[in-house]
């Protein structure tokens, strides 16, 4: 019977001892559905070539501290939603994360972000000002939560936040309005953070407004 060589024998032997790490889904989302239930969205997990796929365990707490308790096993790989029933999530504050488990003994699965159904507080803007063109350019905070996607931009018309554009990027903090003139009246506008499910956190209830610059008719009486 011929011997592996001593580099080959050493190397399967690290590959059969050595744990694997297995990385964590990707929370994309957490939607808070109209009659209260919290919808939960992720990206599916990978093949993985330490063993074959066994399930997804989804994760739920009161406190961002625990205890937690899983949800019943995902056995679907190709499952991307999950919802949790009668969680009344229009008042109540949960916090979820998930793992996906394979077939690999010894191996150490990663848990994905931690998030929650009502932590999408509003950004906070820095300012509204006016460029040489008359166009409004609004500035603001970027987003802590782990599952901002993107935010909002909203016109203030008569008191009412109309939708203008969304942002895509959590970095991307600043927008230009191309359609209102601000020389003509003073305009307003507000921001909201949103996920990669285009649900939207809490409008930002402290608009900001740019300043109408007017002037009168010189006289050389003045």
């Amino acid at each position: 019977m011929r011997s592996l060589p001593v580099f080959l024998s050493i190397l399967l032997s690290a590959q059969c001892c050595f744990s694997q790490i297995i990385s964590a889904p990707k929370m994309e989302c957490v939607q808070v559905l109209p009659n209260g239930d919290v919808k939960l969205t992720w990206q599916p997990a990978s093949n993985n070539p330490c063993g074959v796929f066994l399930d997804y365990l989804i994760y739920f707490s009161l406190s961002s501290n625990g205890p937690y308790q899983p949800f019943p096993a995902i056995v679907n790989q190709n499952q991307t939603t999950y919802v949790h029933t009668g969680a009344n999530g229009n008042i109540t504050q949960w916090y979820y994360y998930m793992v996906a488990n394979y077939n690999c003994p010894g191996d150490s699965s990663l848990h994905s972000d931690t998030v929650d159904n009502l932590s999408f507080q509003s950004p906070v803007i820095y300012h509204a000002t006016v460029n040489n063109t008359n166009q409004t350019t609004i500035t603001w905070a970027q987003g802590a939560g782990s599952n901002i996607y993107g935010y909002i931009i909203y016109h203030v018309v008569n008191g009412k936040n109309i939708p203008i554009d969304t942002i895509v990027g959590t970095t991307n903090t600043s927008f230009t309005d191309p359609a209102n003139d601000a020389s003509v009246s003073a305009q307003t506008y507000t921001v909201a953070a949103i996920d990669s499910c285009l649900a939207a956190g809490l409008i930002n209830d402290t608009p900001h407004t740019t300043m109408l610059l007017t002037s009168e008719p010189f006289s050389p009486c003045d």
